[in-house]
């Protein structure tokens, strides 16, 4: 296949869209209403996977000693766990730091803890895992150890935040799930509205076919400007989608929603540039799967 013959095809190609631009017009639309549904939901999923992470990455381990406990204990138990191989450091917090830290976590509403003394508060170590052990399984086996610890320590109980890991892991597998069944539908609906504007066209230029059919045209050459003509489709469709997608998500309010809990939320990000790059190929492919199906269908028909 030379030059000429792709400047041929470019070129039934463009007279194609030119020559029904409502049919197209329609079916863009309808291909970008699709895609933004997906590409919404693609961000959304991005941006929980690096919750996720992030969460990962800070979250260590607190263990919390019997109330009573005293400093000498505190110092065993700190001195005992910064030997282990899993953990990159810790940091001892006596009762009277503990009531210090809850103090200044309350800010203006301090005077709550007005007449009551530290010693409510039991004493706690916390532990920073090395980056290897920052996940559910490694806090997990970390926090197993601690509880094996000899009665000594007088370790009480060891949070991980097991159950804010638990939750988010449920939502990621949830939003997965969903990224991938309105993916599907996405791909029926674009494959479909495809086939169907190609069939149009291949039904306007049905006597042409017919004539390079008997003059011994090839089926790629029949059906190459059909290929481009979906990927046209389909990749304009994707790029509508994500500008749509991108100035539909930059006008919400993220800070008012979340309010104080933007401090603690990682910063909203779109879609990576690799990401909107495949995102339109995809698309353009779904464009040619679509065509060859319309073409393939018809030029059977013909041939019949």
């Amino acid at each position: 296949m030379n030059r000429r013959f792709w400047v041929y095809c470019l070129r039934q190609a463009s007279h194609a869209i030119t020559r029904s631009p409502w049919v197209q017009l329609v079916a863009v639309t309808t291909i970008t209403m699709a895609m933004t549904v997906l590409s919404i939901l693609l961000v959304f999923n991005t941006n929980l996977q690096n919750l996720t992470a992030d969460w990962n990455r800070g979250l260590g381990l607190v263990v919390f000693l019997e109330n009573g406990s005293t400093s000498e204990t505190l110092e065993s138990v700190a001195g005992t766990l910064e030997e282990w191989p899993e953990i990159q450091g810790v940091e001892s917090y006596d009762q009277a730091d503990a009531f210090d830290d809850l103090a200044r976590s309350l800010g203006d509403d301090a005077s709550l803890l007005d007449g009551l003394d530290s010693s409510v508060l039991p004493s706690s170590v916390q532990v920073v895992l090395m980056p290897d052990h920052r996940n559910e399984d490694g806090r997990t086996m970390v926090a197993q150890r601690i509880q094996e610890l000899d009665a000594s320590f007088e370790v009480e109980r060891v949070d991980y935040g097991q159950d804010m890991v638990g939750r988010t892991e449920g939502l990621r597998e949830l939003v997965n799930f969903a990224g991938w069944a309105v993916g599907i539908l996405v791909l029926v609906a674009v494959i479909f509205i495809i086939t169907n504007t190609v069939r149009l066209t291949l039904f306007a230029r049905r006597e042409e076919i017919e004539v390079m059919q008997l003059v011994g045209a090839s089926h790629s050459f029949i059906r190459i400007p059909f290929y481009l003509e979906g990927a046209f489709q389909g990749g304009i469709g994707a790029l509508f989608a994500i500008g749509f997608s991108r100035l539909l998500l930059s006008s919400i309010p993220v800070d008012a929603l979340v309010g104080d809990l933007s401090a603690f939320l990682p910063e909203f990000h779109f879609l990576s540039q690799t990401t909107v790059v495949s995102f339109v190929c995809g698309a353009s492919f779904m464009g040619v799967v679509a065509s060859h199906l319309a073409t393939g269908r018809f030029l059977k028909r013909a041939g019949d």
